[in-house]
């Protein structure tokens, strides 16, 4: 397990809280919300999308989709459902929802009766609710620890960029290893890098490195309109303050599902120095696929040489 010692608050924390003060006036009061699910809650209240995230930019996912089914241009969900679910009128839960993008393409597959779908964020539920396409699909605003279902009741649990916001981990893993039936399916699509982004020293190296060769023009942030000049390491405290539910333990993704379950496959997806060098700037690089390759390319190579882990893993597991 990570230590949980130093980084705990640095520079750019005053400037970051600057930002958020000019764009949303009430930041600072709602940092201080009584209670970690309201301050959870309030990070995830906002539905509008920018596309300066890396996960937003179309060559990025294509290139995740790539990694985890082997196929250009099939989706994670058609592809486990080609591979795993060979029959239809399934019972499955998405955990961590958010608007429902990913449940959609879930159930276009036609292999559930019901797909219950939860999120802390009513923001979100409502949004998923008013795109709801699926006869199949339902949508709750919950708290995954106050889930309940019958012992061995559910075919398929899904965790799709959602799990690392949950904890404890054991506990959350192991109420999925009851619900599911024997033979269930557990599909995790995560990130499970480092614990609160405690990025590893030779990770930052490498993602300022490749930050330093782009060009200009395409280092112009979305927030600030200001060049990016570098990647660093936030603060523990900046991560409480704006989401503690953010990687929280992230870290025992992996191991406590090997723990639990039957591990089927597991591929790991990368995104260790992409995440980093695209975030705030991902927008400039719609057009710009030599740069993508290049970031692509150095990233592959170090998790080859085992210089750094990915951060991002698919896994499939079985109930016991």
């Amino acid at each position: 397990m990570q230590a949980l010692s130093g980084n705990w608050v640095n520079a750019e924390d005053f400037a970051g809280a600057i930002r958020q003060v000019r764009r949303r006036p009430g930041w600072v009061a709602s940092r201080f919300l009584p209670g970690k699910a309201r301050r959870v809650s309030d990070a995830w209240s906002i539905t509008d999308s920018t596309s300066s995230h890396f996960y937003e930019c179309p060559e990025v996912l294509a290139r995740r989709d790539l990694l985890a089914t082997g196929s250009p241009g099939l989706g994670v969900a058609d592809y486990l459902a080609g591979e795993y679910l060979p029959r239809g009128g399934l019972r499955g839960v998405s955990i961590g929802c958010g608007a429902g993008d990913k449940e959609r393409r879930w159930a276009a597959t036609e292999r559930f009766l019901t797909l219950q779908c939860f999120d802390l964020s009513s923001s979100q539920i409502d949004v998923a609710r008013r795109t709801q396409v699926h006869p199949a699909l339902s949508f709750e605003a919950a708290d995954a620890l106050g889930l309940e279902f019958h012992a061995e009741s559910l075919d398929v649990i899904i965790f799709e960029d959602s799990l690392h916001h949950l904890a404890p981990m054991r506990t959350i893993l192991g109420r999925c290893a009851e619900w599911l039936e024997k033979g269930g399916y557990l599909f995790v699509n995560e990130y499970t890098g480092p614990r609160q982004f405690q990025y590893s020293p030779r990770q930052i190296e490498a993602a300022n490195a490749l930050l330093a060769l782009l060009p200009e023009r395409l280092r112009v942030g979305y927030a600030r309109g200001a060049v990016k000049r570098s990647v660093s390491r936030p603060s523990r405290l900046r991560m409480r303050l704006l989401d503690p539910s953010e990687a929280v333990q992230s870290d025992l993704i992996v191991p406590t599902i090997h723990e639990l379950f039957d591990v089927v496959e597991e591929r790991k997806l990368g995104g260790t120095l992409v995440n980093l060098v695209l975030d705030d700037i991902a927008q400039n690089f719609h057009d710009e696929p030599e740069w993508l390759r290049l970031l692509f390319s150095v990233e592959d190579a170090m998790i080859g040489a085992g210089e750094i882990d990915s951060d991002y893993t698919l896994i499939v597991a079985r109930s016991r």
